[in-house]
């Protein structure tokens, strides 16, 4: 499993800077999204996917090596896009002035059956605050928080079935849960984090519309929580 490594006075770790060297201007309108590093395996990245068929391109290729396949980018359009609203992006391409980017844990959903004791133990049950959950080009996306210590203890996050993925029948609602395990670390802190999963397993057809229902325990109250969220794959899914 992947770490998820919990900063423990910003919301999410910079881990690039990025100064614009375009020779186009920007428009006004700065703008945070979370989206998909085309081909982030490579050492250089060219254009970024959002919401499965809007394109950010970059003028200049960048040399970062992303070290996941989602990211938070900060950018502007730039004006040669013809009067964009900022506001309001179609699908398309547009080429960006990018200031910033930020890694995103990414992971895929995984199955640990319900009797697995000792599984279930090492994936946790801990509290968590769930902010937002959306879905977009092809992942489920969440921004939550935990408690966290002065020790800069790792902790883990997973989506979780109780039924083998290959097994699961999209044509009914699809039960996860977020799973979140504090490892024995104290309760000071909020943290906010974001997390990205990977909703190819589930894709059966080609397209059509897929419910999640997603459970958690809240960091609050303790109680189980749930949302339904609908899901409507395009054939443009990576």
């Amino acid at each position: 499993m992947k770490i998820l490594k919990l900063a423990l006075s910003i919301l999410f770790s910079i881990v690039g800077l990025v100064s614009c060297n375009d020779d186009d201007k920007s428009l006004d309108g700065f703008m945070r999204y979370i989206v998909t590093v085309d081909n982030f395996k490579s050492d250089s990245i060219s254009k970024f996917i959002y919401n499965d068929n809007t394109v950010f391109k970059l003028r200049t290729p960048l040399k970062y090596k992303t070290k996941y396949s989602r990211a938070i980018i900060d950018f502007s359009i730039l004006d040669g896009n013809n009067s964009i609203n900022v506001n309001d992006l179609h699908s398309g391409e547009y080429y960006i002035s990018l200031y910033r980017i930020y890694d995103v844990l990414t992971k895929h959903p995984v199955y640990i059956p319900a009797e697995n004791r000792q599984k279930q133990d090492s994936i946790g049950n801990d509290r968590v605050k769930i902010f937002t959950i959306w879905e977009s080009d092809g992942y489920l996306n969440f921004q939550f928080g935990v408690k966290s210590g002065t020790n800069n203890i790792q902790h883990l996050v997973n989506l979780v079935s109780a039924t083998p993925l290959e097994q699961i029948n999209t044509n009914d609602v699809v039960k996860l849960e977020f799973r979140h395990n504090k490892m024995g670390d104290n309760e000071y802190n909020r943290i906010d984090n974001y997390v990205s999963f990977d909703l190819r397993a589930f894709k059966k057809n080609q397209s059509g519309t897929i419910k999640f229902e997603i459970s958690w325990k809240d960091l609050v109250a303790g109680e189980t929580k749930t949302k339904l969220i609908e899901y409507r794959y395009s054939d443009q899914i990576h």
